[in-house]
């Protein structure tokens, strides 16, 4: 549904193993306590059935998700395939973009 709005595609297809890393890193970080990015009044907390849908994201999600992108022919479509890579990217448009006071 978000596809027929944008005109970037970025899509984070990282290794199973990044990904449980990266979860399990946050909740040991932030246990108990509401990140920034998180609403308020949701604190950190372990979740097996999260760490599950993580563990098997790829294997039943991913073929999906890389059709959808392929059909894209309107859209700048980028996949990024670990940590680094994107923050290089995200480094490279910080540098692009003066900054603005809002």
């Amino acid at each position: 549904m978000r596809l027929r709005f944008c005109d970037t595609v970025i899509f984070l297809d990282y290794p199973r193993m990044a990904c449980i890393l990266g979860v399990l890193g946050r909740v040991i970080r932030n246990y108990g306590k509401t990140r920034a990015d998180m609403g308020a009044g949701c604190p950190e907390r372990f979740d097996g059935a999260f760490l599950r849908y993580v563990w098997q994201f790829n294997k039943k999600h991913r073929g999906t998700y890389r059709r959808l992108m392929a059909e894209q022919t309107d859209k700048q479509v980028l996949v990024f395939q670990n940590r680094r890579a994107a923050a290089r990217f995200v480094q490279q448009l910080e540098q692009k973009t003066p900054e603005t006071d809002i």
